[in-house]
């Protein structure tokens, strides 16, 4: 035509393209024997009904197709797991609030931080997800392993070691305001209960004697977070006083109250 373009057909056509698609195949794969870059051309062809009985292969040239199977995809990768915190080590007391964080990257999946699944040595299971809080831990130390799984079936890990040591447990607090009433016989005794860790407390009962001095002895025990006793000790002159206790060891008494029944 006038642009000096016309269409043209058959092998003197064809020849200089698959030739071409050769030379771009063997530069892209210069390590290939003649073998190869033969199969990757023809193997790779775009089959069509029209080149049935034709052509050796029944299709056409696609140099996409030869470049695509030429580049495999890369293998996959496990993924890398990171523990933002807490720091490690980690040393906590018992029963403290420990906020577990971290992410995880695949170069396939990209961002699956949400799929971190977090255990314990000593507990198991403790959390999900790229973050979360417990209070739960046991005394010991642990090894806490946040571990995730990409599509490809492949498995990343972190750990971090965190140490819960036993609760430190204090002398509770002595109770104050200590009041005894009599009501028919029957002493009621009340207090103000000042801790929040004590497991019991003592009320002391001593006896006036006929001399005028103290004597008789007797200890009972309640429970914690108890404010009252009652009992009926029978006729005489007494006098209670009250402390709390613990595994640590007892408080200081309260004074005594005095009593004629």
């Amino acid at each position: 035509n006038a642009n000096g373009y016309a269409y043209a057909s058959g092998t003197s056509m064809a020849t200089p393209h698959v030739t071409g698609a050769v030379a771009l195949l063997s530069g892209f794969k210069p390590t290939w024997t003649w073998q190869q870059l033969r199969a990757g051309v023809l193997n790779t062809v775009r089959t069509t009904t029209a080149m049935t009985g034709i052509t050796v292969t029944g299709g056409v040239l696609n140099i996409n197709n030869m470049l695509v199977a030429a580049s495999p995809p890369p293998a996959n990768t496990a993924p890398v797991v990171t523990i933002s915190s807490p720091a490690d080590p980690t040393t906590v007391g018992s029963g403290a609030n420990v906020t577990f964080t971290g992410s995880s990257i695949d170069t396939q999946d990209g961002d699956i931080s949400a799929g971190l699944s977090w255990s314990s040595n000593l507990d198991g299971a403790i959390g999900s997800g790229a973050s979360f809080s417990t209070t739960t831990l046991s005394v010991g130390t642990h090894t806490v392993t946040a571990s995730s799984t990409d599509s490809g079936s492949l498995n990343g890990t972190d750990t971090v070691t965190v140490t819960v040591n036993s609760p430190v447990v204090t002398i509770p607090a002595a109770p104050s305001n200590l009041v005894a009433t009599k009501l028919s016989g029957l002493v009621q005794l009340t207090w103000t209960d000042n801790s929040n860790n004590e497991t019991g407390f003592t009320i002391e009962r001593q006896t006036r004697l006929s001399n005028g001095a103290w004597g008789s002895t007797t200890t009972y025990s309640v429970g914690a977070d108890t404010t009252t006793f009652s009992q009926s000790p029978g006729r005489g002159r007494y006098r209670f006083r009250v402390r709390s206790f613990n595994s640590a060891g007892a408080s200081a008494w309260t004074g005594y109250v005095n009593v004629k029944i």
